[in-house]
């Protein structure tokens, strides 16, 4: 169903609700609380992968006061949210590597996604990372 606001209704396919504005506020503060306690737990950083990442990386950058915000830190933040939900490996800059590994965030460990910038340490784990395994006979 499509949801929409019109008014003093909220709409939801044919059905009309009266919501008052302090009930949509409470609901609000509801949810809000819902996902901030959820935050606390690794099972649910985990299942929440992509909220918990975006709102790590708003956050940290808010809390450097030296880091100035670049209009490119807006694509860095969804490259970081993407490999750091997905990947076994994030290759980065040193600014945003550091901003992920930041022990408050700690995304890198959350995530089980290795951040590295070092193009040297980067050639070597990838290295690692192709290199053939040899089949385990039982």
């Amino acid at each position: 169903m499509i949801s929409s606001f019109a008014g003093p209704f909220e709409v939801v396919g044919d059905i009309a609700a009266d919501i008052t504005p302090e009930e949509r506020a409470e609901s609000v503060k509801m949810c809000r609380n819902l996902l901030y306690h959820a935050m606390k737990q690794l099972k649910h950083r985990r299942t929440l992968r992509t909220l918990h990442i975006g709102g790590s990386l708003h956050s940290g950058m808010r809390w450097d006061k030296e880091r100035k915000f670049k209009p490119n830190d807006y694509y860095d933040f969804h490259h970081a949210t993407a490999a750091l939900s997905y990947c076994d490996y994030f290759l980065t800059d040193g600014p945003l590597h550091v901003l992920i590994t930041r022990p408050q965030l700690d995304l890198e460990r959350v995530n089980d996604c290795k951040v590295l910038s070092d193009p040297a340490e980067a050639a070597e784990a990838m290295r690692f990372a192709t290199r053939p395994t040899k089949a385990v006979l039982s």
